[in-house]
């Protein structure tokens, strides 16, 4: 198997990202959070329209010090946001905290095979 690290513009990586996880019609949800324990922002949007007017929103919330997150599986309809809204479980993800790339590519992918896509946020 060949992988390869890509890095890409931010809106065109989570274009291609967006792509593999969720189909047209699923509802995805953004959440976002402020560190000074103010109002969670949420957000939903259908796979495959026109994400323009939430993109825009989510960059508003991001440049007010907000950081944004986004439920890796679809939601049954707009408007979920717990266990029970989630439709079903298309991927498996990890989030994993205080680790490099190259410790993950070293330790993780001894015993785990390689990930489909990575979302290093900082």
């Amino acid at each position: 198997m060949t992988t390869t690290q890509e890095s890409l513009q931010p809106i065109d990586a989570c274009a291609d990202l967006f792509a593999m996880l969720f189909e047209p019609g699923d509802w995805i949800e953004f959440r976002c959070h402020i560190e000074n324990g103010g109002k969670i922002q949420k957000a939903w949007v259908q796979a495959g329209t026109d994400m323009s007017s939430v993109a825009a929103k989510l960059d508003r919330w991001n440049d007010a010090g907000y950081s944004i997150y986004f439920g890796a599986n679809p939601r049954k309809a707009s408007g979920g946001s717990k266990t029970v809204d989630v439709q079903l479980a298309r991927c498996h993800f990890v989030d994993i905290e205080n680790i490099t790339w190259d410790e993950i590519r070293s330790d993780i992918t001894d015993v785990l095979p390689m990930p489909t896509a990575v979302v290093s946020s900082g």
